[in-house]
């Protein structure tokens, strides 16, 4: 599992590139999971050997190390036609829904050293919860993860 909260997965923040260190050679699925999104997992197995390094993409599938993942519609399409995790959920748990609404909603307004800042209300990460993180939630609410 590749969690993000820590790390930045879309090379901005950093290389792109995530060690998996002590990961035995083989064919692992892969599940990408972010903070406040819902998480994902490839659809099929990839091959990890040892000292090497896998190129994996979940964001375009024109890509040539492009992985589609399991589940309907587990990521969405963004403007430049890229696949994103789906953002929204504030609780953490597997779904987009009105409890995300309720944490966003005692957040909105905030910014880190307000008294009702909270970062899993951020879905954009910008450090400020407005309107356009209430967009985010409510494209999608309803939305589900097939990862536990």
């Amino acid at each position: 599992i590749v969690s993000s909260k820590d790390i930045q997965l879309d090379g901005l923040g950093n290389s792109g590139v995530v060690p998996l260190e002590g990961l035995n050679p083989g064919d692992y699925y892969l599940v990408v999971k972010h903070y406040n999104h819902l998480g994902v997992i490839t659809g099929d197995k990839i091959n990890f050997s040892s000292g090497t390094t896998t190129a994996v993409n979940i964001s375009d599938p024109l890509s040539p190390n492009y992985y589609g993942c399991y589940g309907v519609e587990p990521l969405w399409t963004e403007a430049d036609s890229k696949l994103s995790l789906r953002g929204g959920n504030a609780t953490g748990d597997i779904y987009v829904n009105v409890s995300d609404f309720v944490i966003w909603r005692l957040a909105n307004g905030s910014s880190p050293g307000n008294s009702n800042w909270d970062s899993d209300a951020d879905f954009d990460g910008n450090e400020l919860v407005n309107v356009i993180d209430f967009g985010i939630w409510r494209w999608n609410n309803g939305f589900s993860s097939s990862v536990p």
